[in-house]
């Protein structure tokens, strides 16, 4: 939140009663649309205990203080498209929640006011509300996690509580729950793996180049700038017992035959990129892996017990129904390198677990799994170095060394 805007700035703001009696009319010509003009229909006929003034109102696609949140919704018809660039700030002074929203073009650009959920002022301004420097993270957590998202002192947080309704107030105030986490940045190349997922990502390169003419390399600012203006926001697709928690379909699968929506799903929630492989044993590895395109993923994980796969091979994968996690179907490209495994006997784990650590640990950083009485690691050559085959051969124990079938 940028450092000028504090609590009680933002309490007074709401409590000066701006545009008090008067109406607010949306007049961009979109209010004459057949969508918007049932849902101000529909809503009327399921709300006829409102005030007549505000059902005047609303007929006639205007808002006035007074109003709750979802008359504001409903008068002005607000989809998607016009509350994607709205931003403000969400405070608490532990008896009422003040919030203050810039951003609602149609056809002037206005500013709300609301204590709770009732609009207490409503004002004609240019002045639009930075968003904040993780708003896509904000949306994304909101939309993915379910989670309600506030600014902490250090960072940005997430939490499964609900104070009110936050459909399209993402920034909600801190308040007891059940459980908070803290909402991690997006990389560039997360964002743009979400926007190739969604079939948005054509639209984002021509937005950020519009955004940023200068630019021939994006920082990751500039990437979550563009990818707010044509990500849909909110989320229609809600869960019927829970309006709160949005529902993901895992059909239909991408067109491309890249990932489904719900690996991205998985990914935005910061859970590892991870390849399903059968080991010698037929049960399931979970070895991380980077995505490339389409199917395509590289191995950046030794295989413990999986024969046939080495770290850094270029592997085709499947996903299957309703599992966010791929499933390996094939070696696409072997680079060279090869696994070795040796196995001890289990009364000699510990020392494995020491020979891991003076031998292996340091030349082998990154290139190794070591779990039990099993250890795996990477090499470029055919075979091992004279040095450490000499440390294998002499140590006293019986080691089971194993063709992992990685290299030709």
């Amino acid at each position: 939140m940028p450092l000028d805007v504090i609590s009680s700035e933002i309490i007074s703001a709401c409590l000066k009663r701006y545009g008090h009696g008067e109406l607010f009319f949306r007049r961009d010509g979109l209010e004459f649309e057949d969508r918007r003009a049932a849902m101000r229909q529909a809503y009327l006929e399921t709300h006829r205990e409102l005030k007549d003034e505000y059902q005047q109102s609303i007929a006639r696609a205007a808002i006035t203080p007074g109003m709750t949140k979802p008359d504001v919704i409903a008068a002005w018809g607000l989809l998607e498209e016009d509350t994607r660039m709205a931003f403000g700030h969400v405070v608490d002074d532990s008896r009422a929640v003040y919030a203050y929203f810039t951003g609602f073009t149609v056809g002037e650009r206005y500013a709300l006011y609301f204590k709770d959920d009732v609009v207490v002022g409503v004002s004609q301004t240019d002045v639009l509300v930075p968003p904040h420097e993780q708003e896509l993270e904000m949306r994304l957590t909101e939309e993915y996690r379910g989670l309600i998202t506030f600014y902490g002192d250090e960072h940005l947080t997430g939490t499964d509580g609900h104070h009110f309704d936050v459909n399209w107030i993402r920034d909600s105030p801190p308040f007891p729950a059940r459980w908070t986490e803290p909402v991690e940045p997006w990389t560039v190349t997360m964002i743009e793996q979400h926007l190739k997922a969604k079939g948005l990502f054509g639209e984002y390169m021509a937005t950020l180049r519009r955004l940023n003419p200068e630019s021939e390399n994006f920082s990751t600012a500039q990437c979550s700038r563009a990818a707010l203006e044509v990500l849909p926001y909110p989320p229609l697709l809600r869960a019927p017992d829970d309006p709160h928690i949005t529902l993901y379909p895992l059909e239909p699968r991408a067109a491309t035959g890249g990932p489904p929506e719900e690996w991205f799903w998985h990914m935005a929630a910061h859970r590892p990129s991870q390849v399903a492989l059968i080991d010698v044993n037929g049960q399931i590895e979970f070895v991380n892996a980077e995505w490339i395109k389409t199917r395509l993923f590289v191995v950046g994980q030794v295989p413990l017990l999986v024969n046939g796969v080495t770290q850094f091979d270029q592997i085709e994968v499947e996903w299957l129904s309703g599992d966010p996690i791929p499933h390996f179907q094939r070696v696409v490209k072997n680079i060279g390198y090869r696994t070795v495994r040796v196995t001890v006997a289990p009364n000699f784990r510990e020392y494995l677990a020491n020979f891991v650590r003076d031998y292996i640990e340091k030349p082998y950083a990154g290139r190794y799994s070591h779990e039990n009485n099993v250890l795996a690691f990477t090499i470029a050559e055919s075979r091992l170095s004279e040095t450490l085959q000499r440390q294998l051969w002499y140590s006293g124990i019986t080691w089971i060394h194993t063709d992992t079938l990685t290299h030709e």
